[in-house]
């Protein structure tokens, strides 16, 4: 992301580069990637005082790419379709049906290979957050790994949730105001931002990452 970043597809690809700063309310020790990003450092208690919501006492701060990514799939696609590439959209409940038309299978089927793939171990955490519109913000945030603020280029967004095996996609008002709360308390001014749209959605959820190559004949 950060050559793209560098490159000159950056705003169509939704790329931008911010300061980053983590949060708590108890001691934590640095974490094992701090020599990958850019200008890491923990935070100074006079640093810390800058934040309103206390009582944080521990901090990071670190520069990194953020990607918005409704902009980067539709640079995504765009870059596809220019290469020849199609797409098409339907349903398939077994590989055999695509058999004939294709070589090679990349799995990018997310809950779906619970059924395609018959993945037992794959379950849905439920996330649900708000994009509200806070031009004023311009770095992303999070406080105890729970709550995070994201500047994207016409909006910003608030999270979140991480509530395993939810499948449920309606937006609640619990969550909702559980956000707010949360992210008022890093930045007061939230408050008074426009809601431009709240989306709840499933990720998919192992209890180990699979990555494997498979030979099917069908």
């Amino acid at each position: 992301m950060l050559k793209l970043f560098q490159s000159p597809a950056a705003s169509a690809a939704g790329m931008q580069l911010v300061d980053a700063y983590q949060l708590w309310d108890k001691p934590m020790e640095e974490p094992f990637w701090k020599e990958i990003v850019p200008f890491f450092q923990s935070l100074s208690t006079r640093e810390i005082d800058m934040f309103p919501g206390h009582p944080w006492t521990h901090g990071w701060k670190y520069t990194t790419v953020i990607c918005d990514a409704q902009l980067y799939m539709q640079y995504l696609h765009k870059q596809f379709t220019q290469a020849g590439g199609s797409v098409q959209q339907r349903k398939i409940k077994d590989l055999s049906e695509i058999a004939p038309e294709v070589d090679l299978v990349v799995n990018c089927a997310g809950l779906g290979s619970k059924q395609l793939f018959k993945d037992d171990k794959l379950t849905a955490v439920r996330g649900q957050v708000i994009r509200v519109r806070a031009p004023w913000l311009k770095n992303y945030m999070n406080n105890n790994g729970q709550f995070y603020i994201i500047p994207n280029f016409e909006t910003v967004v608030l999270g979140g949730t991480t509530q395993q095996g939810n499948y449920d996609t309606t937006i609640s008002p619990q969550d909702r105001e559980r956000i707010m709360e949360g992210c008022c308390k890093m930045v007061p001014s939230l408050r008074h931002a426009e809601v431009v749209s709240e989306w709840a959605g499933l990720r998919p959820a192992r209890d180990r990452v699979l990555v494997s190559l498979e030979y099917q004949q069908v």
